[in-house]
């Protein structure tokens, strides 16, 4: 299977020994041996120049062989057979390379081999990139839905605010008793009313878009802001949510943190509403603990919403994965929960079942200032 072959240490490669194994790829010895053929010749043309240029190399270096890959042509076709080739070299009393002794061997079904396995990668690549953009693009939409549920609650007070006071003038109009003081009245009221409403949108805008680079920020005011994102959202009796954490400013990305303690505090949250259709007199409680340790900043969120099976447990993080009805969950926010902690802040996120319920542990890198 391979061919032995002697070549001077020339520009045209020139054959003085070549084995009968070469008519493998078309060629006789005598097309070579008599020169009508240059071995340099059957070397692809988009080879040859790194072919060469690399054996001059080795030989300046003071290498005693040389080794590579490359294409021969297959005599009177278009075909293109990959080779490896290795020689040693023949030196004269003066220690100048004279000529080039060794073998090649054809590795074409390798090198097919390697080329469907790359190509079946980069397929596999992309589709993973594909999926990744729809997670990242059906979690938006998720975040809006949150956001525009939060929006909804908060504005309900402010609309009925309005709508009395419109009702308000319309009474004090028909009864005659509407004044010019009373209009500067109703419309400063109005005015204050709308203008709640317009920050209630600055302040959920802000909180669901991406951070572009890392900045500093304090991770308790973050934390406090999430669990108002929480409680923006129609309240029920039987949920109580403690906060106690250390204040520590975090380089890093806020809104990206904050979106991700968000979807494990609301999953918490689901869980113990779960609980409490069941029965009514449960008190569910979120506990968020935060403090700094040694090289990072740890925070642990617990619930008493009961333990997870640990079959659940192991695939919480996967995406798609989702233990509620479809119109409730995607499966998707533990799953980017976990992208943004462990990718993008560079830590690593843990869940564990304790007595009454479950454990998540968020553990960041800090760097201590100087």
């Amino acid at each position: 299977d391979i061919v032995l072959l002697r070549l001077l240490n020339d520009r045209t490669l020139t054959t003085t020994f070549v084995s009968d194994s070469i008519s493998k790829f078309g060629y006789e010895p005598d097309d070579l041996l008599q020169k009508t053929t240059m071995y340099a010749d059957i070397i692809y043309k988009d080879d040859l120049s790194l072919v060469l240029t690399s054996l001059k190399e080795h030989i300046k270096n003071g290498f005693e062989s040389f080794s590579c890959t490359y294409r021969i042509k297959v005599k009177n076709t278009q075909k293109l057979r990959w080779v490896f080739s290795h020689v040693i070299f023949i030196k004269d009393d003066f220690g100048n390379v004279t000529d080039l002794y060794g073998y090649i061997y054809d590795i074409t079904a390798i090198k097919q081999s390697e080329n469907e396995l790359e190509e079946k990668v980069k397929d596999e690549v992309d589709k993973n990139i594909a999926k990744d953009r729809l997670l990242v693009q059906q979690n938006k939409l998720a975040a809006m839905g949150e956001m525009i549920g939060a929006i909804a609650h908060q504005w309900r007070q402010p609309l009925n605010n309005i709508s009395l006071i419109l009702h308000f003038v319309r009474d004090n109009f028909d009864n005659n008793k509407l004044s010019k003081d009373m209009i500067s009245g109703y419309l400063d009221r109005g005015k204050k009313q709308i203008e709640y409403m317009s920050h209630t949108i600055d302040d959920f805008r802000n909180f669901y878009k991406p951070s572009k680079k890392k900045e500093k920020f304090d991770i308790k005011k973050a934390l406090c802001s999430t669990i108002e994102i929480i409680d923006a959202k129609p309240k029920q009796t039987g949920l109580h949510v403690e906060v106690v954490v250390e204040d520590f400013v975090l380089d890093s990305f806020e809104n990206e943190f904050k979106q991700a303690i968000l979807n494990i505090i609301s999953n918490a949250k689901d869980a113990i509403y779960q609980k409490l259709e069941k029965d009514k007199t449960f008190q569910g409680t979120i506990d968020v603990f935060g403090r700094k340790r040694h090289d990072s900043y740890e925070i642990i969120i617990t619930n008493n919403a009961g333990v997870i099976k640990e079959d659940i447990m192991d695939r919480m993080f996967e995406p798609y994965f989702t233990t509620k009805f479809e119109k409730q969950g995607t499966g998707i926010g533990l799953y980017m929960t976990k992208m943004i902690i462990e990718n993008s802040m560079l830590g690593m996120i843990e869940v564990h079942n304790i007595k009454e319920g479950v454990e998540f542990k968020v553990i960041l890198p800090v760097q201590e200032e100087l």
